[in-house]
């Protein structure tokens, strides 16, 4: 598999607290389990959809999700809540040359199931890559983490198992 597949999924994953930009955005934690995570661009030019699985703990939820908070440096945010009580989060990001603002709703219950659809526009950067992009991370519970999966596991579309918190210490 392309290791520029593997990021991308490494990103649907992440999605969640990569929204939140540098701010402090209180995401309720997932229930612990097995999660199966269906990213779903809805840009021409975009990644194709792409559906994984994640085996999760507290503690993985929560490295997970500080992960995704400190990547999002160089950013910043508003949250509110609509009138159906979903978080909104409008954030700017200035990140290599890219600027990107981006606009997502947060709805679900984080125990069950939840869903972020995220529009974003940006300038500068890779010309190849689109300025506009609309996509729907959408995650539902499946139970207890399958057999051979360990938190933090990944499970990507042909079955191959990655250990995103392996990913994210420092090599060397």
């Amino acid at each position: 598999m392309q290791m520029s597949r593997i990021m991308l999924a490494a990103s649907a994953i992440l999605a969640g607290a990569s929204i939140a930009a540098a701010a402090t955005i209180d995401l309720p934690a997932r229930k612990a389990g097995q999660w199966e995570m269906k990213m779903t661009p809805k840009t021409k030019r975009a990644a194709p959809q792409m559906t994984t699985q994640l085996c999760l703990d507290a503690a993985s939820d929560k490295a997970l999700m500080a992960q995704g908070l400190a990547m999002s440096t160089g950013c910043t945010s508003q949250q509110s809540r609509d009138g159906s009580g979903n978080l909104v989060i409008d954030a700017t990001c200035d990140i290599g040359g890219r600027k990107n603002k981006s606009h997502s709703v947060v709805s679900g219950d984080f125990q069950s199931h939840y869903t972020i659809d995220i529009v974003s526009d940006s300038e500068g950067g890779n010309p190849a890559l689109p300025k506009h992009s609309e996509m729907t991370q959408e995650a539902k519970w499946l139970g207890a983490c399958q057999q051979g999966m360990k938190p933090g596991d990944m499970m990507l579309p042909g079955g191959r198992i990655m250990n995103l918190l392996g990913m994210m210490k420092p090599q060397g």
